[in-house]
């Protein structure tokens, strides 16, 4: 087997060498023999994490796909704090295209989507002052802030998967779903908090959701083709990630509760999987003041598409559920038989630990209490001051006139 992509470079260069002088009749093209999500990385060699990780690659597919293996955030420096600690490019490209045409056909003007104004870190817009739930006095005649539910889609940046996900509020129904306060800590297990009498603070958040919205970007980016160059429609609540692998892997919601919940039918052709939309949604808890999400997950399933073929002739337990070629299997998503398998589903879970959001809370939350305590302050000490200066300048009137009222006798 031929690996012009190795490490060594006199290997790769043998090989690269062997490729071009080789009637290509006689080479069989294998562009991924193998699959792994994160191949290698168990080991503790860091040169070979380091060349690996920079061969500009995901999922284990070809190298060379993005212009180069750094990650660019804006820092803050040129003064907007709208973009703070967000994506501004991935891997040297600001622009990620998930098809090309050899891959797919029918594609849209958009053809990749901007990873500008995504997150890696859970850092979105901040809106310090204007993000408060509430004030407690009237500040310029109102007491919230202006900008509390300015925020309408959260943008969460999946470098796995090399996924932006719109997060929305559309499917929470009441009031009570999309803001409501949370205690921290959430546990009282870690070393540093007293367990007999734990400090709590609250948090006013607003939660977003993964929703059908938040996927079909990626539906209608274009339509890829089949191992016969046919083509076929993405499902509903999943991504196609063929151009980074090599052959057809989607990324999915977890255990396809999405493709179910929003109308699929991908979801049942494989049996015997739990689906709990509550525990297996993407969502995040975010702090309009800080920006910050105070608590997320991003949950995620990796599916891979398997067609009945030469290769795999056995794909389904009954033959007689599909006989190819036809069009009328799986609702005429496709043609000939085909079924989507999860490989597996994860879960990036985060929350805010104690001391970072007790920090912020003190350098936050606590100013309209300060502002207050100070105005209040500030209100007392001129109110003593006038009355001091007002008793003085009576008594100085008052003395200027008796003065006046003497009558001098020469």
């Amino acid at each position: 087997m031929l690996w012009p992509y190795a490490k060594n470079s006199t290997l790769a260069a043998v090989d690269q060498a062997q490729i071009l002088s080789s009637d290509t009749s006689n080479i069989i093209f294998v562009p991924n023999p193998f699959w792994a999500a994160y191949p290698a990385w168990d080991t503790n060699q860091s040169d070979f994490l380091k060349y690996y990780q920079c061969t500009k690659r995901m999922y284990a597919g070809n190298p060379g796909l993005f212009t180069s293996c750094e990650q660019t955030i804006y820092t803050g420096t040129d003064g907007i704090a709208e973009n703070m600690l967000q994506l501004k490019s991935f891997y040297g490209n600001e622009t990620i295209k998930s098809f090309d045409t050899s891959i797919a056909t029918n594609m849209s003007s958009l053809e990749g989507f901007n990873v500008e104004g995504s997150t890696l870190n859970q850092q979105y817009t901040p809106y310090y002052w204007s993000g408060f739930v509430s004030y407690p006095y009237d500040y310029l005649g109102v007491q919230q802030g202006v900008n509390y539910s300015t925020m309408k889609h959260p943008v969460m940046f999946n470098k796995d998967a090399v996924l932006s996900l719109s997060l929305t509020q559309e499917p929470l129904i009441f009031n009570y779903q999309r803001e409501f306060t949370v205690a921290i800590p959430f546990t009282t297990g870690s070393a540093d908090v007293n367990e007999d009498n734990p400090q709590y603070v609250s948090a006013s958040v607003r939660r977003f959701v993964e929703y059908s919205t938040s996927w079909q970007q990626y539906r209608s980016l274009a339509t890829p083709l089949d191992s016969y160059g046919m083509g076929y429609r993405i499902p509903l609540g999943m991504a196609s990630l063929q151009r980074f692998t090599g052959f057809p892997v989607f990324v999915d919601t977890a255990k396809s509760y999405g493709n179910e919940e929003w109308g699929g039918f991908e979801y049942s052709m494989v049996q015997g999987l739990s689906r709990d939309r509550l525990n297996q949604r993407t969502y995040v808890d975010y702090d309009p003041v800080t920006g910050r999400a105070i608590r997320s997950a991003l949950r995620q399933q990796i599916t891979f598409r398997v067609e009945a073929s030469a290769i795999f002739p056995i794909a389904f337990s009954s033959q007689q559920r599909c006989v190819a070629p036809t069009k009328r299997y799986a609702e005429s998503s496709g043609y000939g038989c085909f079924a989507y398998v999860p490989l597996l589903w994860y879960e990036d879970a985060r929350t805010i630990d104690r001391k970072t959001y007790f920090r912020w809370h003190d350098h936050f939350y606590t100013r309209p209490d300060r502002g207050q305590v100070l105005t209040m302050s500030g209100l007392i000490t001129a109110s003593l001051l006038i009355t001091i200066g007002s008793c003085l300048f009576v008594n100085e009137a008052y003395q200027r006139r008796k003065f006046h009222s003497r009558v001098y006798i020469d």
